[in-house]
């Protein structure tokens, strides 16, 4: 786990309780953040253990429940966004190109 990387959380956008973020819910939290279409960011506690490196997007009324999988488990990332289809294209194609 790494804790809070500097300038992440930070913003109108990110809303946390939790400063400890997965280096997968880092590269989301910054995929996302600077789309206009998001509105808020919100990473909760990070869960289970380490397995695969794996993102599950699914839709929900607000926007996107954002499941990351990596070293040190899985972390939920709540995207609020008004469109579902861009910020889920994006997230997809920026996951695909860093392997």
């Amino acid at each position: 786990m790494m804790s809070l990387r500097k300038g992440v959380l930070k913003g109108k956008k990110v809303r946390s309780k939790h400063s400890t973020l997965s280096p997968e819910a880092v590269f989301v939290i910054k995929t996302v953040k600077k789309e206009p279409e998001v509105t808020r960011v919100v990473p909760a506690q990070i869960t289970g253990r380490g397995r695969k490196r794996n993102i599950k997007i699914q839709r929900v009324p607000a926007g996107l429940k954002v499941v990351v999988r990596g070293s040190t488990g899985a972390q939920i990332i709540w995207v609020y966004t008004s469109d579902q289809d861009s910020i889920e294209q994006i997230l997809k194609e920026a996951w695909a190109k860093a392997g």
